[in-house]
């Protein structure tokens, strides 16, 4: 986390149990690296971006909703919804990169690992 946000659980460890989640956090670094990401993107890829980041965004609220379901077969779907956003998020990407030099990956110039495709998501 950058300086100036709250840590997971709030002060005192208060706070929402979706805080907790060790896949929360990742799903809010993912969205951090996809807003950079999509910054600079090309006139013609606009909408491609805006569909990544509204992937990404709700790959972090349907954790979020998830956590705070008490049925499981409700947290279940939430978290179906997440899996399914963060593929969207895999399938934009790899259209973006088809297309590399209208679109920049990041700082580094590194590529999606394959996080938001299901590896790494659940650590």
């Amino acid at each position: 986390m950058k300086s100036g946000q709250r840590a997971p659980g709030g002060a005192g460890g208060e706070g929402f149990g979706h805080e907790r989640l060790v896949v929360y956090r990742r799903s809010l670094e993912f969205y951090e690296r996809v807003a950079g990401m999509a910054r600079p993107v090309s006139p013609q890829h606009v909408r491609l971006a805006d569909q990544l980041l509204r992937a990404a965004a709700s790959v972090t609220l349907n954790i979020a909703e998830g956590a705070g379901e008490f049925r499981r077969a409700e947290k279940a779907r939430f978290y179906r919804i997440a899996l399914r956003s963060a593929a969207e998020c895999a399938a934009v990407l790899d259209l973006l990169r088809l297309h590399p030099r209208s679109f920049h990956p990041g700082p580094g110039g590194e590529e999606h690992d394959g996080a938001v495709a299901g590896r790494g998501v659940g650590e």
